[in-house]
């Protein structure tokens, strides 16, 4: 049974209208302009916004626009992927002056800063830490300069002295 022109709340509103209105004020995130283009009134749009179903559509909305913008995201990596894979094993081209092609190995920075860009994201991807050692040791340091001046220190017992003035 097509729904789509089911009246839910007893409104004249069907739940195409509903939707529709619902992906308007979705994509644009301005509730006022939802209303407005679709003439529903602030009151039933704030009535729609405490319901069930409202909840549950802009949830599905955001999980399709995730799902979208991650499938977008995937393409664009492994187009990058693909491209620094060629200029690993292929070099870089570089045009010289007189309009000529040739190809140079990747300098060593670049190098270094793409393997270990996705070296981390690879380590992020399986969940294992990527340990900073020179911040674990500064920690494990200042905690033990923290655990020897917490440390009771020897009392020495002062003396009475009495002054004397020599002039």
């Amino acid at each position: 049974m097509d729904d789509s022109n089911l009246v839910i709340d007893n409104s004249h509103w069907t739940m195409k209208e509903k939707t529709k209105f619902c992906m308007k004020y979705f994509l644009n995130g301005n509730f006022s302009d939802a209303c407005r283009e679709f003439g529903v009134s602030r009151d039933t749009a704030n009535g729609w916004k405490k319901q069930t179903w409202f909840t549950e559509m802009m949830s599905r909305l955001r999980t399709e626009a995730d799902a979208a913008t991650d499938r977008k995201l995937t393409n664009i990596i492994e187009r990058g992927f693909a491209e620094i894979e060629d200029r690993l094993v292929n070099g870089e081209e570089r045009t010289l002056k007189d309009g000529s092609v040739i190809k140079i190995k990747a300098n060593l920075t670049s190098l270094t800063i793409a393997t270990g860009t996705m070296f981390d994201k690879r380590q992020l991807l399986r969940k294992t830490p990527i340990e900073d050692s020179s911040a674990d040791d500064i920690l494990v340091r200042l905690a033990e300069k923290l655990r020897d001046f917490a440390k009771p220190k020897d009392i020495i017992e002062a003396e009475d002295v009495e002054y004397r003035d020599e002039t």
